[in-house]
């Protein structure tokens, strides 16, 4: 196997920046099956700036509670087979229909790639080379007035390479190109 080398460095962020605000956007997180995607385009080496679906298929939206949704990723290395990045989307749901109990039901053991917007006004584009699995689900009743009675969702998976921005042009045309593929 070749070395890898690097191939630039980089400054410090903007002031504008530095003043970052957690957390994915409750109604901004789309979702599509991975075997429903024929291709991600890239003019911009680490982005995405446009996804090829099959015919009549796209992206679904999902709206969650508020200030539960979050995505991470983790670098593994390991010596015999390279790197990769441990991926993770959670959020919550507390929302009792039956739409959202089957809608969650369908999610089992489906290979999904999800878009999400975070508070900053930027796209990510999670599970993107091999997909996440919703890995956990919890719910329940509670006992208590402020105890969570809604269904907790993780979705897990493995990416190689970091997770890539969408289209980050400007937010407006990050937002209508989404749309634009929303069923």
């Amino acid at each position: 196997m070749a070395e890898c080398v690097i191939t630039a460095g980089w400054t410090g962020p903007s002031c504008d920046d530095t003043f970052n605000v957690p957390g994915i956007e409750k109604d901004k997180i789309y979702v599509a099956n991975k075997s429903e995607i024929s291709a991600f385009t890239s003019s911009v080496t680490g982005e995405i700036d446009g996804i090829t679906f099959e015919t009549y298929k796209g992206l679904y939206g999902v709206t969650v509670h508020k200030d539960t949704a979050s995505w991470s990723e983790e670098l593994q290395v390991n010596a015999n087979s390279g790197y990769y990045y441990n991926v993770s989307l959670s959020f919550r749901t507390i929302d009792p229909s039956t739409a959202v109990r089957n809608a969650i039901n369908d999610m089992v053991g489906t290979s999904l790639v999800f878009v999400v917007k975070d508070k900053n006004g930027k796209w990510f584009v999670i599970g993107e080379t091999d997909g996440v699995e919703l890995s956990e689900q919890t719910k329940g009743s509670g006992a208590a007035p402020g105890d969570d009675t809604g269904d907790v969702l993780t979705f897990s998976g493995v990416n190689r390479g970091k997770v890539k921005q969408f289209y980050k042009t400007s937010e407006t045309v990050s937002d209508s190109t989404l749309a634009g593929y929303l069923l």
